[in-house]
């Protein structure tokens, strides 16, 4: 995916094989509690927020819930109808400088899950080297992740010598 806070317009180039892994998400059943990924403070000079997963490359979800424990609450009010999502800063650490892909998929259920600015049913690629916003040593890809449901989600994040899962637990927005 081409998302314009990421990459200059009509960036391209082949993603990596080292990058084209299985896909090894959890499956949770129905009823079952959420496996949600744990967070910790990240206050630096370029973002503040609670950090979800081991790194090196960490969403942070800006919305309201115990994030955490990996709890967000989802927003309704996404100017998309049908749409569920919450804002999602991801960044990789300043001692990974390489390229990522994240994927993602509902765990307890069915549904898509979509990434960007408006909901893209596409991987999210953030190639090697600075991104339009890099700062501080931090590279940044911001965006949002969609929905249709409230439930179970997990990413799996793969770079050149890492892939990691995060799981985010969603709860239905407020009334």
């Amino acid at each position: 995916m081409n998302e314009p806070s990421v990459c200059e317009n009509n960036t391209t180039g082949v993603v990596p094989n080292a990058l084209k892994r299985r896909l090894r998400l959890p499956t949770v059943q129905a009823g079952r509690p959420c496996p949600a990924s744990a967070g910790v403070s990240v206050n630096n000079s370029f973002f503040v927020g609670v950090a979800l997963g081991r790194g090196p490359v960490h969403p942070i979800p800006a919305a309201d819930g115990d994030l955490r424990h990996g709890v967000v609450v989802l927003s309704s009010h996404t100017g998309r109808p049908g749409w569920l999502a919450f804002k999602t800063l991801w960044f990789s650490e300043s001692s990974y400088q390489g390229p990522f892909v994240i994927r993602a998929k509902r765990l307890d259920g069915s549904g898509p899950v979509a990434f960007g600015e408006t909901p893209t049913l596409a991987p999210l690629v953030v190639p090697a080297g600075e991104t339009l916003n890099s700062g501080a040593g931090y590279r940044t890809a911001p965006g949002g992740t969609w929905v249709k449901t409230p439930g179970c989600y997990g990413w799996q994040i793969d770079g050149l010598n890492f892939s990691n899962v995060i799981v985010v637990n969603t709860l239905r927005p407020a009334s």
